[in-house]
């Protein structure tokens, strides 16, 4: 039986254009990689980066759990470390546009 799970999503766009004219995306989602799944993802401003963060978390929940991890508890927005979690992005400086958490839904 397949069970539906929600935890926030961080979106970070940063602040240069493609030749495309969008924009990268960073997806992370904190609660699944401080749990050691491994949940983070890109995209561009034209893509359908709700979706892709929807099958980022979906495959760390299914490779997770079968792996033997145990899923997580859902994190308080406000206790989310955002500094932390976009470290990990790049090692240089990167100019953020913007930063969005969204609670997105995936089912396994």
């Amino acid at each position: 039986m397949k069970k539906v799970y929600s935890y926030p999503v961080i979106f970070a766009v940063e602040d240069h254009q493609t030749k495309d004219g969008d924009f990268p995306v960073f997806i992370t989602i904190p609660d699944l990689i401080d749990a050691g799944f491994v949940a983070s993802s890109g995209g561009h401003t034209e893509d359908d980066i709700i979706g892709i963060a929807s099958n980022c978390m979906k495959n760390a929940l299914e490779n997770g759990i079968k792996n033997g991890l145990e899923v997580p508890s859902i994190s308080n927005l406000r206790d989310i470390d955002v500094k932390r979690h976009l470290a990990s992005y790049d090692e240089g400086p990167v100019e953020l546009k913007s930063i969005t958490i969204e609670w997105i839904k995936a089912e396994v």
